[in-house]
């Protein structure tokens, strides 16, 4: 009973406190309004819409910073009533209108007049994510954070897909191998989660439409043009459903199925493009030597005194190059501590990349179509890319250069429903590429190549013609220097012992004689089923399919300098990944919607294979027949 008396009198007197504080406060409030009412005006108009004048009810009126608002009545109209007198700002917002502010000047106890006229504007929905989660989820509830990005965050598609997430989302690095086209980029998400990767894999885990990519699968036959939206999950947030390979993170592609598409529609795209690549900055080169030179600094002196030109060294019974003194004392021999690249090359100077370094052209022909009839839809799309090298001779009298990249793929897509309960999604890729990789090493050959070396030089003794051909005065065929690694009629000559070179080998002959070619051929598929009994219960079932043949071919034909007889290899790899899954869903709503409840139990079967062959052979027997069969040893 004590407590309780105690518990009533606590409460009575905090009541009567109360009573009096807001007795205190109501006088307050009368004598502040007594004091200021003559201070104060009102605001009042209409809302109506800007392009049909039509008036517009429900519109959030109010002045920011102060408690005074009202909304729109059904003609539109508002009144604001105790605004403060001087210059006010009168604010109004609606839902898919913009909003709109006036500022107004509120005369002492006088009605200012301030109409609007909003204009409409398109509702932004929420994202909806359904990567490493259990059902499609709006990014707000996520316990994670999913970037998203869709068609228009991407509007210039690449070559390689991978080039299009550059910059888009935190986090994202994606970095190119070696620039060489066809080459797949390599994607980071957030940074390396280890020093030590021996073994494994830090990239993440790429799902196209469901498929589940092979390790060295990467996105460089994709098709930029066929990509709807990306879904990227950092971290290990989408290890519970695709398992330890997501630990790095998941990257999931989903292409264009024809979903916006209305009913009964049937819609072609077709589109050409053309581009080319250049050099950001031109490349920078080293236009000074370090070796001996006569007194007036147009002669080299070689090893054995001879005056000689800088192609001349170790050719014809010449000596080679001879380092110069140190400038601090020029009697003592020239070292490779004390003499420097800083003498000027005599004679005339080649820009080896500006000659021969074209960065290309690229061309692409996309064509898709897409259709929707009652309860099915498809979208089917073919794509032809090229890409041409970027080393090229157009001075030889035959072109020299590589072939770049070429790229075929197609794609069908497949969704329909049976019935009422069952939904079937079905997709297919198909791509070939060939990659030529002949100019791998040309490019360096070129950065480090002297400037004083003309390249295209035929090594001829007597008079080169226009047409690259070595002749005498009488037109008989002329005396090639055999020592001479270089070009007779734009191909290597036979004779050219290219280790007898003066200035190295000439990156421009393996690009002429050599045959490195890459190619590649990628399938996907992926079937999945979804039956929904009721509305709260679900079960998926589905399986993917990826492969990759990967053949690498290099040939040297049988007058191949230094390796006599010729040579042939052929690596082949062929990497498979395959996917079987079944889920069952439970989405349910309680008490009356305030409580939300999913659950999946997902079983998921995956399988990666890798085989790997290997096939060499040198001495052809009958020259340019390109067969093991030709083999002699």
């Amino acid at each position: 009973m004590c407590s309780l008396r105690l518990v009533h009198q606590v409460r009575r007197v905090a009541f009567c406190f109360l009573c009096t504080a807001l007795g205190g406060a109501v006088a307050l409030a009368i004598g502040v309004s007594s004091a200021f009412a003559q201070q104060q005006g009102a605001v009042a108009g209409t809302v109506t819409d800007a392009e049909t004048l039509q008036p517009v009810p429900g519109a959030q009126i109010y002045i920011p910073g102060t408690v005074i608002g009202t909304i729109t009545d059904e003609e539109g109209a508002y009144r604001l009533e105790g605004v403060p007198a001087g210059q006010v700002t009168v604010e109004v917002r609606l839902i898919g209108y913009k909003n709109a502010s006036q500022t107004v000047t509120v005369q002492e106890g006088q009605l200012t007049t301030a109409d609007f006229q909003i204009e409409q504007t398109a509702l932004e929905l929420q994202d909806i994510v359904v990567t490493g989660v259990v059902a499609a989820t709006p990014v707000i509830k996520l316990p994670f954070t999913v970037e998203r990005l869709d068609e228009d965050d991407m509007p210039v598609p690449g070559s390689d897909p991978s080039s299009m997430l550059t910059g888009k989302a935190p986090g994202v690095t994606v970095t190119s191998g070696n620039g060489q086209p066809g080459e797949a980029a390599h994607i980071d998400l957030r940074s390396p989660t280890s020093l030590d990767v021996s073994g494994r894999s830090q990239a993440p885990l790429i799902v196209i439409d469901g498929v589940i990519q092979s390790e060295n699968g990467g996105l460089a036959d994709l098709n930029g043009l066929d990509i709807e939206h990306v879904e990227i999950v950092k971290g290990a947030a989408a290890a519970s459903l695709y398992g330890a390979r997501a630990q790095a993170g998941v990257v999931m592609i989903s292409t264009k199925r024809g979903a916006d598409l209305a009913l009964n529609t049937f819609d072609v795209t077709v589109r050409g493009e053309y581009g080319f690549n250049q050099l950001a900055r031109g490349i920078d080169h080293n236009w000074y030597h370090p070796f001996l030179l006569n007194e007036d600094g147009t002669k080299f002196i070689d090893s054995f005194g001879n005056e000689v030109d800088y192609a001349e060294f170790n050719r014809n019974g010449n000596g080679g190059p001879v380092l110069a003194p140190p400038p601090w004392d020029p009697d003592a021999p020239g070292t490779s501590a004390t003499s420097f690249q800083t003498l000027p090359y005599p004679g005339p100077l080649y820009n080896q990349t500006d000659r021969f370094v074209d960065p290309g052209e690229t061309y692409s022909l996309y064509a898709a179509a897409t259709g929707r009839f009652g309860e099915s839809r498809f979208r089917a799309s073919f794509e032809s890319f090229r890409e041409k090298g970027i080393v090229e001779c157009t001075d030889c009298a035959t072109r020299v250069g590589d072939d770049g990249f070429r790229r075929y793929n197609a794609r069908l897509n497949i969704d329909t429903r049976l019935g009422s309960q069952f939904d079937l999604a079905l997709s297919g890729f198909y791509s070939n590429s060939h990659q030529d990789d002949s100019a791998r090493d040309a490019f360096q050959g070129l950065l480090g190549q002297s400037p004083a070396v003309d390249l295209t030089d035929t090594g001829c003794l007597d008079i080169t013609t226009s047409d690259g051909r070595c002749v005498t005065e009488t037109g008989e065929p002329g005396r090639l220097d055999p020592s001479y690694a270089s070009y007779f009629n734009g191909l290597p000559r036979e004779d050219a012992d290219v280790t007898k070179a003066a200035w190295g080998r000439n990156p421009l002959y393996d690009l002429a004689m050599a045959d490195d070619t890459d190619r590649r051929t990628r399938i996907m598929g992926s079937a999945y089923g979804t039956w929904r009994p009721i509305s709260w219960f679900s079960v998926d079932a589905g399986g993917s399919y990826d492969q990759t043949n990967r053949r690498l071919s290099e040939f040297r034909p049988k007058d191949y300098q230094p390796i006599t007889g010729g040579t042939m290899s052929e690596h082949a790899m062929v990497e498979q990944a395959s996917v079987l899954s079944i889920s069952t869903g439970f989405d349910y709503a309680f008490l009356d919607g305030d409580l939300n409840t999913r659950a999946q139990l997902r079983y998921m079967y995956g399988r990666q294979e890798f085989s790997f062959r290997q096939v060499m052979g040198e001495s052809l027997l009958v020259p340019e027949v390109r067969s093991f069969d030709n083999i002699t040893g």
